[in-house]
């Protein structure tokens, strides 16, 4: 990789970011706002990557986030008294900043199935704490859907 297209790749990740954060503010303050984002094509790198480390193949998705998965993450784990509980720490604006970072370059990459029986993707990446990031694999719509965000102390 050359230096022209890593300054492609981190400006890339720099739109896709301030993208989030202004959909994620957006969410927290029109509750009726409901619209899906397609925000990042699955590179075929990360493809390989997500099949060596999981089985899971995505090749041709999409990363895709909603309100509702907004609303979520904030009221889930965005609150640092409910956080202090469980051990962790609570979600800011500047870890929803970090997504583009996460998936493009995970320190780990897992796969298990949650309660509705879908398979998922747990993403883990270490900034100030361990942030972990979930979606779903939708293959029909060949999403990968987000579903929580979450941030624990190391």
């Amino acid at each position: 990789m050359n230096d022209e297209q890593i300054s492609i790749i981190a400006s890339g990740i720099v739109v896709i970011a301030k993208l989030l954060c202004d959909y994620y503010s957006k969410s927290l303050e029109d509750r009726q706002t409901n619209k899906v984002i397609l925000y990042a094509e699955v590179s075929d790198t990360e493809a390989q990557r997500i099949e060596t480390q999981t089985g899971q193949r995505v090749y041709g998705y999409t990363h895709s986030i909603d309100s509702f998965a907004m609303r979520h993450i904030n009221s889930h784990h965005g609150n640092q008294t409910k956080e202090d509980a469980r051990n962790q720490i609570a979600v800011t604006l500047n870890d929803i900043a970090l997504i583009p970072s996460i998936i493009s370059n995970p320190d780990s990459v897992k796969s298990s199935v949650n309660k509705q029986g879908n398979n998922v993707l747990i993403y883990s990446k270490y900034f100030d704490g361990m942030l972990c990031y979930l979606e779903e694999i939708r293959t029909g719509r060949k999403q990968l859907a987000t579903v929580s965000m979450w941030k624990s102390k190391c």
